[in-house]
């Protein structure tokens, strides 16, 4: 049995997320970014939550159009990474693409974040450009990554 079921984020999830965006990104962002999708056939918006008091302690926010499908923001509060929170919810969110019709997943990281890196390319993501000085006023390149799903599964 999975210990950090993903579920759907509800309203009541925005105000958390905000906080928990807040303390994984140097560029967070905002409740508005964050509010949830204004296309919701299109996006989507999993949680894992701690179980004894339900808070949200990761989130993964995604978007299918067509075949191809976007990973838009993956976060686990940094009390929690190692422990299987981020693989959970971006397993189940590769599940639902691929349910959903999408058969490529793209999503992009910041080139100097190696541990995020590790993990996308554990899950078989692989590098397929650079946007450069993407983040961080120009400072830092975006590393752009894909990975192919398969027909009625994830790899």
């Amino acid at each position: 049995m999975n210990p950090w079921p993903a579920e759907n984020a509800v309203a009541d999830d925005l105000e958390p997320l905000v906080a928990l965006e807040s303390c994984c990104f140097s560029e967070p962002w905002g409740r508005e970014s964050l509010a949830f999708p204004r296309h919701a056939a299109l996006e989507e918006s999993l949680v894992v939550r701690f179980p004894a008091t339900r808070e949200p302690i990761g989130f993964l926010r995604y978007r299918v159009a067509g075949d191809e499908a976007e990973v838009l923001r993956l976060a686990v509060h940094p009390g929690w990474r190692r422990r299987g929170v981020g693989t959970s919810l971006l397993a189940e969110g590769l599940r639902r693409i691929a349910r959903g019709g999408g058969r490529r997943v793209f999503l992009e990281t910041e080139a100097s974040n190696a541990a995020a890196r590790a993990f996308y390319r554990a899950f078989g993501f692989l590098e397929i450009s650079r946007r450069r000085g993407y983040y961080r006023a120009g400072t830092e390149d975006a590393v752009v990554l894909s990975f192919h799903l398969q027909e009625g599964g994830t790899r």
